[in-house]
C-alpha cells in the first residue's frame, strides 16, 4: 500500500504516489511496469492525477467511494469563518487525527506533510470541479454505479 499525506491537495498526494510508483519500477527493474490504482475518498482524485500525468504507468483506475467532484461535507466546513475558532478546532482535530494515523502507519511527517486546509480546498465542490477541469481522466460520470 502506498503512503501519501493524509491531508493535502490531490495534486501533492498524486505526486507523492507517482514517486512511490517510480521507486517500485526501479526496484523491480521494470521500466514499463503498469499499476492498477484504487482510490477511496480523496484517494480517487489522487490516483486520477497519476493517470493524467503518467498514463504510461497506469493499467487501470478504480474509484471506491471517491470524492470525485468534491464533497458537500467539505463545502460545509469551508463555510466556517476563516481563521475563526470553529475552523481552528476542525483543522486541529483533523490534523491530530491524521498525525496519529500517520504515526501508527510509520509515515515520516517531514516527507509527507499534513496540511488540512489544503485538503479542504481540494475537497470542496469548487475544488473538485477545478481538479476535474485540469484532470478529467478517470472521472466517473455523475451518478455512475458499478454493475
Amino acid at each position: 500500500m502506498a503512503q501519501v499525506s493524509g491531508t493535502n491537495t490531490s495534486e501533492i498526494r498524486g505526486e507523492q504516489l507517482l514517486q512511490e510508483l517510480k521507486t517500485i519500477r526501479a526496484m523491480e527493474k521494470n521500466p514499463t511496469l503498469k499499476f492498477n490504482l484504487i482510490g477511496h475518498s480523496q484517494g480517487a482524485p489522487t490516483v486520477r492525477y497519476v493517470a493524467a500525468v503518467a498514463p504510461d504507468m497506469v493499467a487501470s483506475v478504480t474509484s471506491v467511494g471517491g470524492a470525485n467532484g468534491g464533497s458537500k461535507v467539505a463545502d460545509l466546513l469551508a463555510k466556517l469563518p476563516e481563521g475563526g475558532i470553529a475552523q481552528g478546532v476542525v483543522v486541529q482535530a483533523v490534523g491530530l487525527l491524521t498525525n496519529v494515523i500517520g504515526f501508527l502507519s510509520g509515515k515520516d511527517p517531514s516527507q509527507l506533510p499534513e496540511v488540512p486546509l489544503n485538503a479542504l480546498a481540494s475537497l470542496t465542490t469548487a475544488g473538485g470541479a477545478a481538479f476535474d477541469a485540469k484532470f478529467p481522466q478517470g472521472r466517473p460520470a455523475p451518478g455512475a454505479r458499478a454493475p
